[in-house]
């Protein structure tokens, strides 16, 4: 069962699968033996698939906060949107990170493990209020 529920992940992508299947994304994912087992390209196809359909996403459009990407003593970098090839990242400066100072893009390929994992398991929450099984 696991390896067949790959393969469709891997012919239609994530994004699609639970509705084929009719069932949530969280059952899909109990089915494959969790996240582990998905491939980054898996993932990143889920992201792209997802906000494809959003035409890109803000963390507080899914009532989150936004990702802390880096920070330092002028700086605060933060991940709030999500397009479809890249996490846009907005620039805080000033005392207390109050003042904008731009943003700018990020290739999915080039943000840390920990961080490409959180923004999966962001969206895939938020995937499952939108189409959990009530609304299949």
């Amino acid at each position: 069962m696991k390896e067949k529920i790959l393969h469709i992940i891997d012919t239609i992508g994530l994004f699609d699968t639970p509705k084929i299947l009719g069932m949530s994304i969280y059952n899909v994912m109990n089915l494959i033996g969790g996240v582990g087992n998905l491939t980054f390209n898996q993932r990143l196809r889920f992201i792209t698939d997802f906000t494809k359909g959003f035409g890109g996403i803000g963390f507080y459009e899914m009532d989150s906060d936004p990702i802390r990407l880096k920070s330092n003593d002028e700086e605060y970098h933060e991940i709030a949107y999500l397009g479809s090839q890249k996490a846009i990242v907005d620039v805080w400066e000033g005392p207390d990170f109050y003042n904008s100072a731009g943003e700018y893009g990020i290739s999915y390929y080039n943000l840390p493990d920990d961080i490409f994992n959180e923004i999966f398991d962001l969206l895939a929450e938020f995937y499952y209020k939108i189409y959990n099984e009530d609304n299949l």
